[in-house]
């Protein structure tokens, strides 16, 4: 009918709202600490197990804030299990079943993916509808003055191959620096990848308008001008790599803490002693023992004959 996508592209089609699910998955732990309270374990945790999905079923979405939600749901798990492994007093055959449990859950989806498709893609549909003026770049601007026919002229005349290789030549680099798995690599291509961006000395709020939007630059053809403006304005990407990485990374650090704490629970309930070292709990209790995300270094591990002290070192 001339009023969905196909007219005024990916920006307005309707999407679950996906923020909501964070009350959904508040709803769960709540009840699970209901039923905790009530003496009923099995029914507590299995709300937990059906947040956890959630937060995973999220993540697998193709968008930034997919990715986010999801995150920020499972991050909010983990405190209350900690809370919930040590009110029960589960045996260790119980013990075993959520350690089971929890590592079999689906996989997160993965940040590098966002980048590589959804957030490549929405921005790409953007320059799309403005290009063929079914979207006014003045809505995208904080003045929001329309456009002058001058301008749009200049719009139809730029070079728009080229702003989309050169959007998508952007969103490759992202997209390779997410996957990379050595952490500390990562960053520091995070770092290389931020000082070229700052190096483009144009940030949103120098242009306020379609006027000061298309000022000219020395030593930029219109077209790279637009293309590089455009980065700074629609893509999400940019400014918010590096925090949507590290709640990947410490979500993924948190998960890996409980699994482990959970074994060396069950370690002591089965041996009346905590392990020497975390190693001591593979093969029977854990495959491995991972190093810390963080510092590229074992966990920290002191046991005692009170209990244990156990953590990983980072922006938790």
């Amino acid at each position: 009918r001339g009023e969905g996508p196909e007219k005024n592209g990916m920006i307005s089609v309707w999407l679950p709202n996906v923020p909501m699910t964070r009350y959904v998955a508040s709803a769960l732990v709540a009840r699970a600490m209901l039923r905790l309270g009530q003496g009923v374990p099995d029914e507590a945790w299995n709300d937990l197990l059906a947040a956890h999905r959630l937060a995973r079923f999220v993540s697998q979405g193709a968008m930034l804030v997919d990715h986010l939600t999801g995150h920020a749901i499972e991050r909010q798990l983990y405190a209350t299990e900690l809370v919930y492994v040590e009110k029960c007093r589960l045996s260790s055959r119980q013990l075993r079943r959520r350690l089971l449990d929890l590592q079999n859950l689906p996989p997160f989806g993965r940040y590098a993916d966002k980048i590589d498709l959804g957030e490549r893609v929405w921005m790409l549909d953007i320059l799309r509808q403005i290009r063929q003026g079914r979207m006014e770049l003045s809505g995208f601007l904080p003045k929001n003055e329309p456009m002058s026919a001058e301008q749009k002229r200049e719009v139809a005349n730029l070079d728009w191959a080229e702003i989309q290789r050169g959007i998508n030549r952007w969103h490759d680099r992202f997209a390779t620096v997410s996957r990379e798995p050595d952490r500390a690599a990562r960053q520091r291509d995070w770092v290389q990848l931020n000082r070229e961006i700052i190096a483009l000395k144009m940030p949103p709020d120098a242009y306020g308008s379609p006027k000061e939007f298309f000022v000219k630059l020395p030593n930029k053809s219109p077209s790279e001008a637009f293309r590089d403006r455009s980065l700074h304005l629609f893509s999400t990407t940019l400014t918010s790599t590096d925090s949507a990485q590290r709640l990947q990374d410490r979500v993924e650090q948190y998960a890996t803490n409980l699994r482990i704490g959970i074994a060396v629970v069950i370690f002591h309930r089965e041996h009346k002693r905590y392990p020497v070292k975390l190693e001591d709990l593979v093969p029977a209790y854990l495959p491995s023992v991972p190093l810390d995300l963080f510092s590229g270094k074992p966990l920290v591990y002191r046991p005692s004959a009170e209990g244990f002290m156990f953590y990983s070192v980072g922006a938790h």
